[in-house]
C-alpha cells in the first residue's frame, strides 16, 4: 500500500481518503500534504473562537434549507460508508465513552433517567410496548406449549414449582387471594394495570426462601411477574419505567397488614 508522510506531524500514514483529504482546486485531484488528524486539530482551534462561532451561526440561519438538502443528499449517496464508520470503526470508542461518562456523571444520569421515565409520553409508549410484548409472548407461549418439547418442559417446571411450594410454609387460600386482589383495587401491584387474569407473584421468590403465604403473595400482570422472576422485588421495581413510590409503599403496607393479622391469630 502506498504511504505518505504528513508535513505537519511527520508521521507516515496510508495514502487513502481515510487519512488524507484530496485537493480538488483548479482541477487537481491529489492528496493534501497534511493528514486529516492534523487538519482537524487546526480546524478545532480555529472554530473555537467567538468570531468563528458567530459566523457559523449567521451562515446556518441564512442557509438552513440548503444545508439540510446537502446533508440529505450526502447521506443518500454515502449511506453505507456512514454506517460503516458509525457502527464498526467507532463502536468500541463510543461504548467506552458512554461507560466513562456514566461513571463520571452517575448522579446526573440517574436524575435524568428518572425524569425521562416519568414523562407522560414515555409512560404511554412503555405501556403500549408492554401490551404488544405481552400479546407476542402469549402467542409464542401457546405455540411452544403445543410442541412435544414445550409440553415436556412445562411438566418439569410445574413439578419443580410444586416441590418448592411443598418445602416451604404454604397456607395461602382462595379467599386470601380474593382479598389480595381487592386490596390492590384489582390492578397489578407493580404497574397498576387492569388485566383479565392475574399471576400470583411471590414478593420473596420461592427459590430464594420465600413462603406461599398471604403476606408474600400479591397480584401481578404476566409481564411484571415474568420480568421480576427471582430478583429482589424493590431493586427490580425501582429499575422499571412504571416505578411508583406510592405503589411501593402500598405493597409494604399490605405486608405489614398481613403480618399484624397473623400476629392476632397467633
Amino acid at each position: 500500500m502506498e504511504t505518505k508522510i504528513c508535513s505537519k506531524c511527520g508521521e507516515e500514514k496510508p495514502l487513502t481518503v481515510e487519512f488524507f483529504r484530496k485537493r480538488k482546486e483548479y482541477g487537481v485531484n491529489r492528496f493534501r500534504g497534511v493528514c486529516k488528524e492534523c487538519m482537524c486539530k487546526k480546524e478545532r482551534i480555529r472554530n473555537s473562537t467567538d468570531e468563528s462561532k458567530e459566523y457559523r451561526k449567521r451562515y446556518y440561519q441564512g442557509n438552513h434549507d440548503k444545508i439540510m438538502d446537502n446533508k440529505a443528499s450526502y447521506y443518500r449517496k454515502n449511506k453505507e460508508l456512514i454506517a460503516y464508520k458509525q457502527y464498526v470503526l467507532k463502536r468500541e470508542q463510543t461504548i467506552a465513552a458512554k461507560v466513562r461518562y456514566r461513571k463520571l456523571n452517575e448522579d446526573k444520569v440517574k436524575k435524568y433517567s428518572k425524569e425521562y421515565r416519568s414523562r407522560p409520553e414515555v409512560i404511554l409508549r412503555e405501556q403500549q410496548r408492554r401490551i404488544l410484548e405481552r400479546e407476542k409472548n402469549a402467542e409464542y407461549q401457546r405455540n411452544y406449549l403445543n410442541t412435544e418439547k414445550g409440553r415436556e418442559k412445562s411438566r418439569i417446571k410445574i413439578a419443580k414449582r410444586r416441590a418448592l411450594r411443598n418445602s416451604v410454609p404454604s397456607t395461602f387460600t382462595l379467599q386470601q387471594w380474593k382479598e389480595s386482589k381487592k386490596y390492590f383495587d384489582f390492578k397489578c401491584a407493580y404497574c397498576g394495570e387492569k388485566v383479565d387474569k392475574f399471576d400470583q407473584d411471590h414478593i420473596v421468590p420461592l427459590s430464594m426462601g420465600g413462603t406461599h403465604t398471604k403476606q408474600n403473595i400479591i397480584p401481578s400482570c404476566e409481564y411484571c411477574n415474568g420480568s421480576k422472576h427471582n430478583k429482589d422485588m424493590e431493586n427490580w421495581y425501582r429499575m422499571q419505567s412504571f416505578f411508583s413510590e406510592e405503589r411501593l409503599k402500598l405493597i409494604y403496607d399490605y405486608i405489614k397488614l398481613c403480618q399484624s393479622e397473623q400476629g392476632k391469630e397467633g
